[in-house]
């Protein structure tokens, strides 16, 4: 039986992002055929908790993000990270989550190419995932102006390189991935700025809080 926590572990320092479930469960399943469920992500998760409140001592925690709110900072359940990150990398903010998904489609689009060049069985899933993204979240004008030559002006060039794009999903994943690395670039001072902010704020709070959140009052 592998060893789910190394693993889970492992995928979140290839995205160095948090992740949910799903997201955990899509590149699990295409690069080691495990077929991950939420519930086993949850309670794998809240087995580090109670390991770690019961004095065991590890390197690095399974840990949610921490969520701001109006009320301060809190586990954002939903999302896996690392306690090993800088805390601005684990920090959830009110529109974090564009900028999440931004640098996802990234990495989404990578490692769906790297899928489809090992011709894994499951490469769909990765691939779907990065398609659907890259159509939601990045500008098509963007995409396809790295189709063309900067000086093509030929009608026929540029429907070969539309035609092209179309029917070939590497090149597409190739230039979402250029777009999205663009994309975010445009997001990251003002997305790293807000982070090291709030990241000042929650270091004042106890280590227990930093990794798990803060507990409810009684």
């Amino acid at each position: 039986m592998p060893d789910l926590r190394a693993l889970l572990l492992d995928t979140l320092d290839q995205f160095y992002c948090p992740l949910t479930a799903a997201e955990l469960s899509a590149y699990l399943w295409v690069f080691h055929e495990i077929d991950l469920t939420q519930a086993e992500v949850s309670a794998v998760r809240h087995a580090e908790e109670q390991a770690y409140r019961a004095g065991e001592q590890r390197d690095v925690w399974l840990c949610p993000a921490i969520l701001e709110t109006a009320w301060g900072f809190r586990a954002a359940e939903g999302l896996l990270t690392r306690s090993d990150w800088p805390l601005a990398t684990r920090i959830v903010y009110q529109g974090a989550d564009a900028v999440r998904q931004v640098w996802l489609t990234k990495l989404l689009c990578f490692f769906a190419g790297v899928a489809l060049e090992e011709d894994r069985p499951a490469a769909q899933v990765l691939t779907q995932e990065a398609s659907r993204r890259a159509e939601l979240l990045l500008c098509a004008d963007d995409v396809r102006w790295r189709l063309q030559p900067e000086d093509a002006e030929d009608e026929h060039v540029v429907a070969e390189a539309l035609a092209a794009f179309e029917r070939d999903l590497s090149l597409r994943l190739m230039l979402w991935y250029e777009a999205a690395e663009d994309a975010f670039g445009n997001l990251i001072d003002h997305d790293r700025a807000i982070r090291q902010r709030l990241a000042a704020q929650l270091e004042r709070s106890d280590q227990d809080s930093i990794l798990f959140g803060a507990q409810p009052a009684a």
